[in-house]
């Protein structure tokens, strides 16, 4: 069965092996981002990532919505760019050393139940 908001808290806040490759990911995305605020040359396919990341987060929601586990009233749209946005801004902290992962998957799991309501 198809559980979307099961999927990502269980993701936000398991131990997962494959951290290590992602934490790169993460930083070349931090990089990126960073290198678009003096790079007008980047910030259009960046723009165009990001939103398609929401985008996806969006629908991820409307599933979990459709499928009763995420609370109905929630506006997907933006509980998507919030989260998204936190995402980013626990990334960095977490790859600048200013927190611990766990503490980042901690956070990113409450919000989502703040965002989405209890499972």
């Amino acid at each position: 069965m198809d559980r979307p908001a099961h999927s990502t808290r269980t993701h936000a806040s398991a131990g997962d092996p494959g951290h290590h490759r992602r934490s790169g990911e993460q930083h070349c995305l931090g990089e990126l981002r960073a290198s678009a605020v003096f790079s007008d040359d980047l910030r259009e396919p960046l723009r165009a990532t990001t939103q398609a990341w929401a985008h996806d987060a969006e629908t991820l929601i409307r599933r979990a919505q459709t499928a009763g586990r995420a609370d109905p009233e929630a506006n997907p749209a933006d509980a998507a760019e919030r989260l998204t946005s936190l995402v980013e801004g626990l990334s960095e902290r977490w790859l600048s050393g200013s927190m611990a992962l766990d503490r980042a998957r901690e956070l990113l799991a409450g919000a989502i139940i703040v965002e989405l309501g209890p499972i």
